[in-house]
């Protein structure tokens, strides 16, 4: 700004004189001295220049180019990080769907098991019931209610009279709690044990067999009380009939294997 007014006045002082005196002679002095102004203004622009570090503004696209490297490394590494999420989810996935199907096929594998296993136990269960079916038929009169009523009726007596003395000996705290008492039990039981043989011997086994000819589920039930006769007090052979029985019982195949596999002596 100093040196732009410092030219006008220059410029301003040459006219001045040139109105005051137009003749080329006396101008010259002033010429030189504007000469010398002008060169020293020169002079102090261009040491002013000098002195000034220049900057050349820097182009959008280079500074994009310089800011490029940095930024696109981190980009470049987001996004492979973002493909190594992506490929893990995936393999994740991959597996799940393995351990699945895996998991269907045992189940599926599981069920028809169970479903062979259901197969063969209702096979058993019908086999069972036939066999079931042909020994009630063979132990019992069904076709025959009064016959089927004189099985029953022989048997609840075994269960409810018979049995129930015989305990007296060994289970006597089940109705009394009296010393004396238990031991009174127990010196009847001989009495009433031979009770009860002596009714079956006179009025129930009709012989052979208890009903008569037929072998019923009444035998092998007189058969098992009949073995406790002796531990009773009770002699056999005062019911030859109860006895014979029991003979002919300990003869059958499918007794002699039962008391085999319960360790007792069978009789020859």
């Amino acid at each position: 700004m100093v040196t732009y007014c410092s030219s006008g006045l220059v410029f301003a002082y040459i006219r001045s004189m040139q109105a005051v005196s137009p003749s080329p002679a006396a101008l010259r002095p002033v010429i030189f001295v504007t000469l010398a102004m002008l060169s020293v203004l020169l002079l102090g622009l261009i040491a002013a220049s000098a002195q000034t570090p220049r900057t050349r503004p820097q182009a959008p696209a280079e500074a994009g180019r310089s800011a490029a490297p940095t930024g696109g490394l981190d980009t470049l590494k987001e996004r492979d990080q973002e493909r190594e999420t992506l490929r893990a989810e995936q393999r994740k996935t991959l597996e799940n769907e393995a351990t699945l199907k895996r998991e269907i096929e045992a189940i599926g594998d599981d069920r028809r098991k169970f479903n062979q296993q259901i197969i063969d136990s209702a096979s058993r269960v019908v086999s069972v019931e036939e066999r079931i079916a042909q020994t009630q038929e063979r132990l019992a009169p069904l076709d025959d209610p009064f016959a089927f009523a004189r099985v029953q009726a022989f048997n609840s007596y075994l269960c409810s009279t018979v049995h129930v003395a015989h305990a007296h000996r060994m289970r006597g705290h089940r109705w009394v709690d009296d010393p004396a008492a238990i031991v009174a039990m127990q010196r009847k039981v001989p009495e009433s044990v031979g009770a009860c043989f002596d009714l079956i011997e006179r009025h129930m086994l009709r012989g052979p067999w208890v009903m008569g000819a037929a072998y019923t589920i009444s035998d092998p039930y007189l058969f098992t009380l009949a073995q406790w006769m002796e531990a009773d007090g009770v002699d056999p052979a005062q019911f030859p009939k109860v006895a014979a029985h029991r003979q002919r019982m300990s003869q059958r195949a499918a007794v002699r294997q039962a008391l085999a596999e319960e360790l007792v002596p069978v009789p020859a």
